[in-house]
């Protein structure tokens, strides 16, 4: 709807450009919408950039957009004339350059002059779909200490915790933009909307930009590609960001009526779209799951009473660190995989883990969290499936486990002095049934939208997040009294029903909420 692209001065970049598809891609827009041969020519010869670090990938992108243009005219009975073939050749080689775009916007005036001071205030449009590497994780590629200094002290708010290009392209794509209206949009995984480690570039966003729109891709749309699924923000620089309170488009390719994508729209102000743990960006897209997110809003993070803990990391591989026997002393019984924990119960496999710090990563074998009654939740997976554990199992990183947030606070001493046993003072049993309910699922499908996603997995501080009753109130004591009674009979399957019910009640949800709920999962 923006016709200002259709001035010559309009200036579009793509400062990882690759091989040209965006580039190629923005031409074929301006001619669908009717831009005549003579502006498609003027406008590749001035008005199109490109930058990437490949130098193969910047020559195809110049022959792409060439042989395009070429295409064009003769699709139209006509050809370029030896001057105009000059000219286009000339001014793409000027135009398309080999440049590393991170150092190229290590300050906003350094984009103009790698293109000899023609760029002056920036680029009106700003389009790419950068790479999506990622350094500095375990068992993920490592970069020199030097350039990760580098980074994280000129990208500070999009290089948290660990260098990922497709968060430091945020940044280049911002400073590159003409301020005061300028807009960037990109293709990216959409693990920057509600990623802890992205806490500091959604505030950027937020600060410095308005906005427009964010629509959301199944993780198909790149063929070969394991991220997920993938978002495309529209964002417009703005000087002075206000508090404005205003409406952001959003929209879902995900669904699918047969072989075609069923399009999902839906509008809501931007204080819904913001959470208030980490400002994490929550999309929702029917009026109803905008009604109950909202209603949420009002009830405490389940972080006020647990504390999530990651499972055992061995620093010599997993496998040396288990066994079907007890080999010694450092040797416990442990649960090695996800799928021993079912719904209110939990499988022993029989196999042993040992307990051996200096071959572990810190983390997962604290022995007061062990052996104090905790709950288990499966790591992997698109919904939660929680277990009591009162037997002290030791358990791998593909289960996460939570206590009782007050447990190192209470510690009480045996006679020897020896930290002992606490009972947790409400009933984590409530819990238990939480995790396993129809509302946790529909909450926690709701907040990171990855219902049927290839390789969800469970994450500890979205689960803390989550809300839950006030359990002081004696309304809210007395329910989550009945849930633990329920648990202790010997069929808590059949009584799942009672169950979920009881949750609803817990929350106060009216009959057209619950409806809904019901209705989606």
């Amino acid at each position: 709807t923006n016709t200002k692209w259709k001035s010559r001065q309009y200036r579009v970049l793509d400062p990882a450009c690759g091989t040209g598809n965006f580039l190629v891609g923005f031409v074929e827009y301006a001619l669908d919408s009717g831009a005549s041969r003579e502006w498609i020519y003027e406008f590749v010869c001035s008005s199109l950039f490109g930058m990437d670090l490949d130098g193969r990938a910047v020559a195809l992108a110049r022959c792409a957009l060439l042989l395009y243009i070429d295409g064009l005219l003769k699709s139209k009975n006509s050809t370029m004339s030896h001057d105009e073939l000059r000219g286009i050749v000339q001014a793409l080689s000027k135009n398309i350059i080999v440049t590393d775009s991170t150092l190229a916007a290590l300050r906003e005036d350094r984009a103009s002059l790698v293109f000899d001071g023609r760029i002056s205030a920036g680029f009106d449009l700003v389009i790419t779909n950068p790479p999506y590497l990622s350094f500095g994780a375990r068992n993920q590629p490592v970069i020199e200490k030097v350039s990760t200094k580098l980074l994280k002290s000129h990208f500070p708010d999009s290089a948290e915790y660990k260098i990922r290009l497709n968060a430091i392209f945020h940044d280049v794509c911002f400073r590159m933009t003409r301020p005061n209206g300028g807009r960037m949009t990109l293709l990216v995984p959409d693990g920057f909307l509600t990623g802890r480690r992205y806490s500091r570039l959604r505030k950027a966003i937020l600060s410095n930009t308005k906005i427009i729109s964010l629509s959301e891709l199944p993780d198909t749309s790149i063929q070969g590609a394991t991220v997920g699924r993938w978002c495309v923000p529209v964002l417009e620089r703005s000087a002075n960001q206000s508090e404005e309170d205003y409406q952001i488009e959003l929209e879902s390719y995900c669904h699918r009526i047969g072989d075609s994508p069923d399009k999902t729209n839906y509008s809501i102000p931007l204080s819904h779209l913001i959470s208030s743990d980490h400002h994490r960006f929550h999309m929702v897209f029917t009026s109803e799951d905008d009604e109950i997110a909202q209603y949420m809003r009002k009830f405490a993070p389940m972080s006020t009473y647990l504390r999530g803990h990651t499972g055992i990391r061995s620093r010599i591989g997993q496998r040396n660190v288990v066994a079907k026997e007890k080999l010694g002393e450092n040797w416990q019984p442990g649960l090695i995989s996800g799928s021993s924990i079912k719904p209110f119960s939990i499988e022993w496999t029989g196999h042993y883990i040992e307990i051996a710090p200096e071959k572990l990563f810190a983390g997962g074998f604290d022995k007061l969290v062990i052996k104090n009654e905790k709950i288990l939740v499966r790591q992997t997976g698109d919904r939660l499936v929680a277990a009591l554990d009162r037997e002290g199992f030791y358990h791998l990183n593909n289960i996460h486990s939570f206590s009782d947030k007050k447990l190192k606070k209470e510690l009480i001493k045996d006679q020897q002095g020896n930290n002992t046993t606490v009972k947790v003072p409400f009933a984590l049993e409530f819990f238990t049934a939480l995790m396993n309910s129809n509302l946790f699922l529909y909450l926690y499908r709701l907040k990171t939208r990855e219902a049927g996603r290839a390789l969800a997995q469970i994450d500890i501080e979205t689960l803390e997040a989550m809300p839950v009753p006030d359990l002081e109130k004696i309304a809210q004591k007395n329910l989550a009294q009945e849930i633990a009674l329920l648990l202790q009979s010997d069929n808590q399957n059949a009584n799942v029903p009672e169950i979920n019910r009881l949750i609803y009640e817990a929350y106060k949800l009216s009959s057209s909420n619950i409806k809904h709920i019901e209705s989606v999962l």
